[in-house]
């Protein structure tokens, strides 16, 4: 996990991620989590223009470092800009889709192959062999037929999910003619107790539509296009290739404007942000609601009208008059005089409260959880039209004193 927050009024966008990450092995049929804290999340993307980048979910795509492509990218963008957010979007990920050398044909093959096969293999084992009518079933054939029925129901609900942009029937046709017959020998030589073929054709439809079991990156782009005066950002969850298609979906977009005086937004772990922001963490607001429908529920009963027909649906429009309520009270109460004074923020103070933000997650992490998944140093960059990205704390792994030529390097 990770903590990465961004502030924007019209002076400037801040901002801020831990360096904790978590790194999951499976040995021996067991799973072995460990924790490291220098990891870098926040990029410049534009060695040039006011174009900054942040990570969070998987660090790598399909195991190539995201560090590692940010720095490449940066380096082919050289002089280059673009009008708007969006175009350096476009260019990045156009940029990967193409970035042969990275990554191979071959090696995307061998990704998807392994894709498909960890998909058939943990929806097996996590959705079937502990599902009770199939743990009860006596005789090989019935359990066969208690995975079919799951298995159905699962492709069904497959079938009805939308496509990521750029792929469509074709690739799971293709997919199908290419890998179904090697993952159908598989799994039958696995001995497992199910209908080979249709976990085989689960497999492949897992990935493509249901994006089962693929590590996701979450990517943001904020700063300024050439013609953007004011700052805003864009967030894309990022799957990598799937048939050789580089495959992103847009999350959200930000932008500052003269409507728009300010924003302030969490990514990835987001509670004590949630809190900061309204006043009520979205746990709390949800515990909130389900409270407030049981009451009402209880009182209707007490009343002795809860045999009426119409209970239901008047307690559902008393839930949700409250929960309106309660949410224009957060606003007003917390979010409204918090965007005013983030409005008029300067930007040293912006930086310092997008650090403090991702401290307080941190902290919240390490007194309430053994896994501390928020933490490390904690990285802070501005970014203004004039100025570009200017680091306000930035950790090395190594001594920047007794490494004078490696900054000397980064000014030519």
């Amino acid at each position: 996990m990770t903590c990465e927050i961004v502030i924007m009024n019209r002076h400037a966008i801040c901002l801020a991620a831990d360096s904790a990450v978590t790194v999951t092995h499976t040995a021996e049929g067991k799973s072995e989590k460990r924790y490291y804290k220098s990891v870098n999340k926040l990029f410049q993307l534009s060695s040039k223009r006011p174009v900054g980048l942040m990570i969070y979910g998987a660090g790598d795509l399909q195991q190539a470092p995201w560090e590692l492509l940010a720095k490449e990218y940066r380096q082919n963008l050289a002089d280059k800009s673009f009008d708007s957010l969006d175009l350096y979007s476009q260019d990045l990920f156009s940029f990967l889709e193409n970035a042969v050398e990275i990554f191979p044909k071959s090696y995307q093959e061998e990704i998807f192959t392994d894709a498909i096969k960890t998909a058939s293999y943990s929806f097996f084992f996590q959705e079937i062999n502990g599902d009770q009518d199939y743990r009860a079933a006596k005789t090989d054939p019935d359990k066969i037929g208690a995975a079919t029925r799951i298995i159905d129901v699962a492709l069904a609900n497959l079938a009805a999910e939308p496509f990521l942009p750029k792929l469509n029937q074709s690739d799971i046709d293709e997919a199908t003619k290419l890998y179904h017959d090697a993952l159908k020998k598989s799994i039958s030589a696995s001995n497992l107790k199910v209908d080979a073929d249709k976990l085989a054709t689960l497999g492949i439809l897992g990935v493509i539509k249901g994006q089962f079991y693929l590590p996701k990156s979450g990517v943001v782009i904020a700063g300024f296009g050439d013609k953007d005066y004011y700052p805003g950002y864009k967030e894309f969850r990022c799957f990598g290739f799937i048939m050789g298609k580089m495959c992103v979906v847009e999350v959200s977009t930000e932008q500052i404007s003269y409507q728009k005086k300010s924003h302030i937004e969490a990514f990835a772990t987001t509670s004590m942000v949630d809190t900061f922001n309204l006043g009520i963490s979205e746990k709390t607001f949800s515990h909130a609601i389900e409270y407030a429908k049981a009451a009402m529920t209880d009182l209707v009963k007490d009343l002795g009208k809860d045999t009426d027909p119409g209970s239901p649906a008047l307690v559902q429009t008393h839930v949700d008059g409250f929960k309106n309520d309660l949410m224009k009270l957060c606003n007003q109460d917390n979010y409204a005089p918090l965007s005013r004074v983030i409005a008029s923020l300067p930007i040293d103070e912006m930086a310092e409260l997008a650090e403090t933000l991702v401290a307080l997650e941190s902290l919240k992490e390490k007194v309430t959880r053994p896994t501390e998944s928020v933490g490390g140093p904690v990285d802070v960059a501005a970014i203004t039209r004039g100025d570009g990205l200017v680091w306000v704390k930035r950790k090395h792994y190594f001594s920047p004193d007794l490494n004078p030529r490696y900054f000397q390097r980064q000014t030519k």
